[in-house]
């Protein structure tokens, strides 16, 4: 058999197995919490044994960071599929506030450790490239709503990072049932920061 082919096979095989740990881990991590995440638990959940997982992952710290990732790209495509041109910018940037929130309370646990709040340990990780992607998303919004003005970098970056952070805290603390008036008012909360935040930096 060509070997070309026998490497192919197996470089699909590594990479099937790799998703159904990431996937399996994923699942665990969502019912139980990441304290039920063991190497042993997704080794036989998959039916492999733990040499099987080893060999793809260093440790479980690994299969975390990939998981996070995993929750990042997802949250973007998420934000992109309510992306929607025909409508004002300012309705746009509504659209990808609530869009993130229904992320969140889809997989509230991934969300969390996403921004270092339910994860048991700290588990440290460069800034996945979806992030970038999310906040060149809100910029461009941004941009357009400010037009014709002119906005410097750093203003720019200092919007977008206000408004990150309001939707994660508004997010997080909503979910937690932490707002009076449960989760619909915290919804409103977050669209009502938005809309405050655009007539502040207008008026400035």
């Amino acid at each position: 058999m060509d070997n070309s082919l026998v490497e192919s096979r197996k470089a699909r095989e590594k990479s099937k197995l790799r998703r159904a740990i990431i996937e399996t881990a994923r699942t665990i991590a969502v019912n139980e919490g990441f304290e039920a995440v063991t190497i042993r638990r997704i080794a036989s959940a998959i039916e492999y044994g733990p040499p099987a997982i080893y060999a793809l992952f260093e440790n479980k710290e690994a299969i975390f960071k990939e998981m996070l990732y995993t929750g990042y790209e997802e949250l973007l495509e998420n934000l992109q599929n309510s992306y929607n041109r025909e409508i004002t910018p300012e309705e746009r940037l509504l659209t990808l506030a609530r869009a993130y929130w229904n992320y969140a309370n889809y997989c509230p646990r991934i969300f969390g450790a996403m921004h270092s709040m339910t994860y048991p340990e700290p588990v440290e990780f460069s800034k996945p490239a979806a992030v970038a992607r999310i906040q060149t998303i809100v910029g461009d919004i941004l941009k357009e709503i400010f037009q014709p003005r002119e906005l410097s970098e750093q203003e720019l970056d200092d919007m977008v990072q206000l408004l990150r952070g309001t939707m994660i805290g508004l997010v997080t603390i909503g979910l937690s049932g932490k707002i009076e008036g449960g989760k619909e008012r915290a919804l409103l909360l977050l669209e009502r920061a938005v809309k405050d935040y655009l007539k502040a930096w207008r008026q400035g």
